[in-house]
């Protein structure tokens, strides 16, 4: 079925529209394919018989039309390569780092062991954020989720964690971009790792970062 996708492809870059009419004949469509005039004539002889277009002979040679099951085997097509670049385009963010408001180094200390858990590792006790002015959209982000819980009479909500990596200079350390559930800085990314960030890369307020993801 992949070898008839393909063909169906080459048919469709022929086409102004998937319901169009294309005129070709055997030969013509040997030199698209590359293969020979025999070999062309058997490739819509099967695409025929699977029921994947439709040819009627005319005083031009034939015509050669798409049906909705070729339609549809195209349409799957066209969704499983934006799949593939959709889950596979690194993403990169620019930010700039700010000061945060002094409560990284708690909420990683209350989620230490959980964070362990999940990420393999114990992340350094702060967080570095970036100040990135809503530019941030991790929706196709491949994430890892971490359970709040509740301690005490204090409840602490779900994080989404996800893999990245942050650069500045020649300098590139692996982090973890974590998005808390209640969190109201939604302009400001958190990044979290193995380091103190400001004192690997040697970072001050301002300095601009650049970190990927995908």
């Amino acid at each position: 079925m992949k070898q008839d996708t393909q063909i169906l492809y080459e048919l469709s870059r022929r086409l102004k529209s998937p319901y169009d009419e294309l005129f070709i004949n055997s030969a013509e469509f040997g030199k698209l394919l590359g293969v020979s005039q025999q070999s062309s004539s058997r490739y819509l002889t099967r695409l025929e018989s699977r029921g994947l277009i439709e040819r009627k002979v005319t005083g031009r040679g034939q015509s050669i039309r798409l049906t909705e099951r070729g339609v549809e085997a195209l349409r799957k097509m066209h969704t499983e390569l934006e799949n593939f670049f959709r889950t596979h385009a690194e993403i990169q963010v620019r930010g700039r780092v700010v000061k945060g408001l002094g409560e990284g180094a708690y909420y990683i200390g209350k989620y230490s062991e959980r964070l362990k858990d999940a990420l393999g590792f114990e992340p350094y006790q702060g967080t570095l954020n970036l100040d990135v002015k809503g530019k941030f959209s991790p929706e196709r982000a491949k994430t890892i989720r971490i359970e709040g819980f509740k301690e005490g009479n204090r409840c602490f909500g779900d994080i989404t964690c996800i893999p990245a990596s942050i650069s500045h200079g020649k300098s590139k350390v692996d982090c973890w971009i974590i998005i808390p559930e209640r969190s109201h800085h939604r302009d400001e990314l958190e990044l979290i790792g193995k380091f103190n960030f400001r004192k690997k890369l040697g970072l001050r307020d301002g300095d601009v970062v650049e970190v990927s993801f995908s």
